[in-house]
């Protein structure tokens, strides 16, 4: 599967490229190593620039975004966060596995086009295990992933 690739193009086999998504359940907790980790949590904090004249669209679609994302049982943390002068903006997500995360992505279909139309990104930064079919999704931003080495989230 190719989610999301430059431009939020999207890709389902046997269709023409549209902002729809699919997924695949998925039940592996193993670490980047392949050994099993304790913590099977994956998130990122994606960083984009506020394209002009569009910070008011990229709240008025953030707050669309969170009031659609609330509903899904597997995400953790889902918060967006603006610069004092409105042209950068942090989007942390955090979900309980993979199979979280892509049942997340695939709701991200019918915000992609508003939400290309808003930023441009910047950098993404991919914090714990993400399996292989979680990194063919987000691949068209160029995340860096990161290893967990110590930590805990919630007590």
């Amino acid at each position: 599967f190719h989610f999301l690739k430059h431009r939020a193009s999207f890709y389902i086999p046997g269709k023409t490229r549209s902002p729809i998504m699919t997924t695949t359940s998925i039940s592996s907790s193993a670490g980047a190593d392949g050994n099993e980790s304790s913590n099977s949590n994956v998130g990122w904090v994606l960083v984009v620039k506020i394209k002009e004249d569009k910070t008011d669209s990229l709240k008025e679609l953030a707050n669309d975004m969170a009031t659609s994302t609330k509903q899904e049982i597997g995400t953790l943390a889902y918060e967006w966060f603006i610069s004092e002068t409105d042209f950068t903006c942090h989007i942390h997500e955090r979900f309980a596995d993979c199979a979280a995360c892509l049942e997340h992505l695939k709701g991200f279909g019918p915000f992609a086009d508003r939400f290309m139309d808003c930023i441009e990104p910047t950098g993404m930064h991919v914090f714990g295990p993400a399996n292989d079919e979680v990194k063919e999704a987000i691949a068209g931003f160029n995340p860096v992933y990161m290893n967990q080495i110590a930590g805990f989230y919630g007590k």
